[in-house]
């Protein structure tokens, strides 16, 4: 007989529980919503309450919804005329800046 997870037993060792998964009333799957970014449309932020702040950028970084990946995003904000700086430690954008043209 297997047993289904999350016995009451199990949460006597919280190491072993994802707080993502006891369902936090401020988050989806670790991600809040933060609102509307004037060229990366909705963002999200990590969780305050359910996951740890980044020891870099302090949970600052915001997370595009409409994006599959750095490099993706990235290509399509050089397009658009922006680049992103990223946290090295979250990959959270931590500021979008326009790219200034250089003259000869």
């Amino acid at each position: 007989m297997t047993t289904p997870p999350f016995e009451p037993d199990d949460y006597d060792d919280m190491i072993q529980v994802d707080p993502a998964e006891l369902g936090c009333e401020w988050c989806l799957s670790g991600f809040a919503p933060a609102g509307t970014h004037h060229v990366l449309g909705l963002v999200y932020v990590a969780c305050r309450h359910c996951t740890d702040t980044c020891p870099c950028c302090g949970g600052i970084g915001i997370f595009p919804a409409d994006s599959t990946c750095q490099h993706c995003l990235t290509d399509a904000l050089a397009t658009l005329g922006y680049t992103a700086t990223f946290c090295h430690t979250c990959v959270g954008i931590l500021t979008v800046q326009r790219i200034e043209e250089t003259t000869l």
